[in-house]
């Protein structure tokens, strides 16, 4: 969690001074998984995707974990 928030943290202030990174991050632990973008904008969720996978991927990836096979 920790790593997230000082991703968030940074990513926020670089894109308030005009020199934003152009990445999507997904942070990974045993317990916890979250995801922060170039603008700084966060949160967690039980499935993640990045890139056009976030759009093809995680309704079916919702879909699995909640019949219970992920």
């Amino acid at each position: 969690r920790e790593l997230w928030a000082y991703l968030t943290r940074t990513l926020y202030q670089r894109r308030n001074s005009g020199d934003p990174l152009y990445v999507q991050l997904v942070v990974a632990d045993a317990h916890f998984l979250a995801h922060v973008d170039l603008h700084g904008t966060c949160f967690e969720d039980e499935t993640l995707a990045t890139g056009f996978g976030a759009h093809l991927a995680r309704p079916l990836l919702r879909n699995a974990a909640r019949e219970g096979h992920a």
